[in-house]
C-alpha cells in the first residue's frame, strides 16, 4: 500500500516495511490525518494520491481517514476526502488519464478492457501472426527441448517487454543478447557428428548385450530404453532429455562395460552442434514471434479504441 501527495518530493520518501495484518493501514491513516490537520497550509485532500492492491483496501483507507478526521473535529476535511485519488494502481491511473487525456493524446472517454479480455485479445493477436509451418517448426523445437508450452514463453517475453515499456521493434534485437549470455555457459560446439556416433554406440550395445547371459530386470529395461532412443533418433523425433537420461543410465553390472560408450557419447550433448543450433533457433524464433504478436496486439487495440491496464500505467508515465 502506498501514499503520496502533490507536495511530496523524491528526496523525502518514507518506507514502511510490514507484513499482513501488522497495521500498515492504521499507520497510513494516522500519518495522512496528521498531515491534513497539522499542515493544512501544505496538504489538502484534493492533493492526495493513494494506491492500494484492491478496491476493498482503497475504500477501507478512505473510510478510516474520514473517520479519524470526523473524530478530531475536522468534519470539513472529512467531506473533502472525496476529492482525494484513492484506489487501485490502475484505478488511479485511469482517473489521471481522464484528467490529462489531451496531453496523452487520448479521448476523455476511454474503453479500458479487463485483464481477462486483454489476455484473450493477445491470444488472438499471437495466432494471427503464426503460420502452420511456423507452428509445426516451433512444436518440433519445443519437443526436442522439453518445453511444455512455447506460447507461454512468448507471452512471458511480451509481458516483460511491456512492463519495461519496450516497443515491439526492439524485441528481436534482444534475442542475440540472450543467446550470447546463455552460450557463455556452454562449451564450444564439436565438429563431430555426435548424433551418428550415438546411433552407432547404441547399435553396438544392442548387438553385444546378451540377454540370455544377463537376465536381470535392470538390463532388460535398459535395452528397451535404448531401443526406443534408437527409433527416435532415426526418425528425428528425439528430445535432448533422452540424451541426458542416456548419459546417466546403465544396465546391470554384467553389461556395464558394453553400454559405457553410449553414456560417454550422450554426456557430450552440450557440445552437440544440433543441440546448440536448436537453442539458438528457439530463442531467435520466440523473440521474433513475441515482437510480431506484440505489434499486432497494439494494432488490434488501437483499431478497437481500447487500452488495457498496462497501457494505463505506461501512458500516464509518459504524460
Amino acid at each position: 500500500m502506498g501514499m503520496n501527495t502533490n507536495n511530496a518530493n523524491m528526496d523525502n520518501i518514507t518506507f514502511i516495511s510490514a507484513g499482513a495484518g501488522s497495521g500498515k493501514t492504521y499507520r497510513l491513516t494516522q500519518d495522512l490525518g496528521k498531515l491534513l490537520t497539522e499542515h493544512a497550509d501544505e496538504f489538502r485532500p484534493s492533493g492526495v494520491i493513494a494506491t492500494t492492491f484492491t478496491k476493498l483496501a482503497a475504500n477501507e483507507l478512505r473510510g478510516r481517514v474520514r473517520q479519524r478526521l470526523n473524530e478530531t473535529g475536522h468534519n470539513d476535511l472529512a467531506v473533502r476526502m472525496e476529492q482525494a485519488l484513492i484506489g487501485t494502481v490502475n484505478g488511479v491511473c485511469g482517473q489521471l488519464l481522464k484528467r490529462f487525456a489531451f496531453e496523452a493524446g487520448l479521448s476523455p472517454v476511454q474503453n479500458v478492457i479487463e485483464e481477462q479480455a486483454a489476455e484473450h485479445l493477445f491470444a488472438v493477436a499471437l495466432e494471427s501472426v503464426l503460420t502452420l509451418e511456423k507452428v509445426k517448426s516451433m512444436n518440433a523445437l519445443a519437443q526436442r527441448l522439453s518445453i511444455d508450452d512455447w506460447r507461454k514463453e512468448v507471452k512471458g517475453i511480451v509481458q516483460t517487454a511491456r512492463a519495461n515499456n519496450l516497443p515491439s521493434i526492439q524485441l528481436s534485437s534482444f534475442s542475440q543478447r540472450s543467446i550470447d549470455e546463455l552460450f557463455k555457459f556452454l562449451p564450444a560446439a564439436s565438429k563431430r557428428d555426435l548424433n551418428a556416433e550415438l546411433l552407432l554406440a547404441i547399435k553396438t550395445a544392442l548387438k553385444n548385450i546378451d540377454l540370455d547371459f544377463d537376465t536381470t530386470k535392470g538390463t532388460r529395461s535398459y535395452v528397451s530404453f535404448i531401443k526406443d532412443c534408437q527409433r527416435k533418433l532415426k526418425a528425428n523425433q528425439y528430445c535432448w532429455a533422452d540424451w541426458v537420461k542416456l548419459s546417466k543410465s546403465s544396465p546391470a553390472k554384467k553389461s556395464e562395460v558394453i553400454a559405457e560408450p553410449v553414456s560417454i557419447v550422450a554426456s557430450e550433448m552440450e557440445k552437440n552442434p544440433n543441440f546448440q543450433n536448436d537453442l539458438k533457433t528457439f530463442i531467435n524464433e520466440i523473440f521474433l514471434v513475441a515482437s510480431q504478436s506484440l505489434e499486432q496486439f497494439q494494432i488490434m487495440k488501437q483499431k478497437k479504441g481500447m487500452i488495457d491496464f498496462v497501457d494505463q500505467e505506461q501512458l500516464l508515465y509518459q504524460v
